[in-house]
């Protein structure tokens, strides 16, 4: 097996002194035995171009999706907020201006009594990403216990 791999090896060497191009055997290869390395540069170009609307894609979709996340820590911590004040004030507050306040203007407030307490639900809209994956708005809830 290995005296047929140098004899192939030793024609290749042969053929590529044959061709036009040889530096004389300086030990660099002509253009046309060079295999891989003698790829047309726009092949790479070609490849690019092929993987950027991929990584465009990927990008876009993580930025959204950050954007989404960071919007529902803010509409939860809102929330929160909206539950303290009820909490601190007894009740006698509009917790709408305080939602307002911490997420945005965009931002909504319903309350409910529950058995326990108050409940806080706060909506919070997220700009909108192209394919409508995302959801356009968030929601979290809070509950002030009565004391």
């Amino acid at each position: 097996m290995g005296i047929a791999w140098r004899e192939r090896a030793r024609l290749l060497r042969a053929q590529d002194n044959k061709q036009p191009g040889h530096d004389g055997g300086k030990g660099h290869p002509p253009q046309a035995s060079r295999g891989l390395q003698a790829l047309d540069p726009g092949v790479v170009t070609a490849e690019f171009a092929v993987v950027l609307p991929a990584v465009m894609l990927m990008a876009m979709l993580l930025l959204g999706l950050a954007r989404t996340v960071t919007v529902s820590m803010g509409c939860q911590e809102a929330a929160g907020a909206a539950a303290r004040q009820l909490v601190v004030t007894q009740g006698r507050d509009d917790v709408g201006a305080r939602v307002r306040d911490v997420a945005g203007s965009g931002s909504t407030a319903s309350t409910s009594r529950t058995s326990s307490g108050t409940e806080i639900r706060v909506s919070c809209p997220v700009i909108p990403d192209p394919w409508g994956v995302l959801p356009t708005r968030v929601e979290a809830k809070a509950v002030a216990l009565d004391q």
